[in-house]
């Protein structure tokens, strides 16, 4: 049984109807409702400097109801998959971080061959009416693994 009502999507198999549900896979990626900050603890990771990465940011756009972030980053010769990403707004007088969801990058992995699991190297992160306190914000992508962590100015500013 197929439904007419829906649009095509570009992909095969995007739709998949049972008795009582339709399933319908918007993208690839993992992703979470809901992000609220955490608090990490820098302090007990080896600091990393920018030479041992490599990252992209692919989109971002902010204003007063929504932040948008969006790209891949990875430490050289480790494995992205056990990578976590955050994106840390920080201001002279707060600063917040939240785990970004992962995208996944098959791109990132054909390109690039210094790392493992690259296709997993990816990041989004939406915030929809961000509960941040009022201030100007830098941006940074933070990346993270069980021994090592870095911390990329991206070139980015918010106000709120």
């Amino acid at each position: 049984k197929q439904s007419y009502d829906m649009g095509i999507f570009p992909s095969k198999n995007a739709v998949k109807e049972t008795h009582e549900l339709v399933i319908l896979q918007l993208s690839r990626s993992q992703f979470a409702i809901n992000q609220t900050p955490i608090r990490l603890n820098e302090a007990q990771y080896k600091k990393v400097d920018s030479s041992s990465i490599s990252q992209n940011l692919a989109l971002f756009s902010s204003n007063r109801h929504q932040i948008s972030v969006m790209g891949w980053g990875y430490f050289h010769n480790e494995n992205a998959e056990e990578t976590m990403h955050y994106i840390k707004f920080k201001s002279a007088d707060h600063q917040y971080i939240f785990p970004a969801n992962l995208e996944l990058r098959p791109d990132v992995a054909k390109v690039f061959q210094n790392g493992v699991n690259l296709q997993q190297s990816g990041f989004n992160l939406s915030l929809n009416n961000p509960k941040l306190e009022s201030g100007v914000y830098d941006v940074y992508l933070l990346l993270k693994n069980k021994q090592m962590i870095s911390e990329i100015y991206l070139n980015k500013k918010i106000e709120i």
